[in-house]
């Protein structure tokens, strides 16, 4: 075989490698905020119990959240491969726990658990922090609230 086509078939081998190479990566499934602005009678309302509330369609997320909230929420959340968590949380302070989340691969899929990261302090409790955070969330995702941790 000439070396001038052992040169082009060793180049074409190179190419095709660097190109499949440059291909991006599958996007990993992810959880997003959604701002929302929550009227403080509403914010009462969603608190009633700390934890994690899904909705899987704009008419449900309408009975659970209200009009308002679910008007902010339309047009940010595709419910074909989205779901909309609240998670209704709290902590005392200060200093205040913060909202945080872990993911991790299940046997049926993603499992997303929320929970309050508490400080490491001695002196807590002066007063009271409630928080009413909105996410998208992948539909094969199973999600839950770990508490305070």
């Amino acid at each position: 075989m000439p070396r001038t086509t052992v040169l082009a078939i060793t180049a074409l081998a190179v190419l095709s490698h660097a190109a499949s190479a440059k291909e991006p990566a599958k996007k990993p499934e992810s959880v997003r905020k959604i701002a929302v602005a929550v009227d403080p009678l509403a914010a009462a309302n969603l608190q009633r119990k700390p934890g994690v509330t899904v909705a899987s369609a704009e008419k449900e997320m309408k009975k659970a959240f209200g009009e308002e909230i679910a008007k902010q929420i339309t047009g940010n959340v595709d419910f074909a491969k989205e779901d909309v968590v609240h998670v209704a949380w709290g902590s005392s302070g200060p200093p205040f726990g913060k909202l945080a989340r872990e993911t991790k691969d299940g046997k049926d899929g993603k499992i997303i658990t929320f929970f309050v990261k508490v400080p490491k302090t001695v002196v807590q409790g002066q007063a009271y922090r409630l928080g009413n955070d909105f996410f998208a969330a992948p539909k094969t995702a199973k999600v839950k609230f770990g508490g305070a941790r």
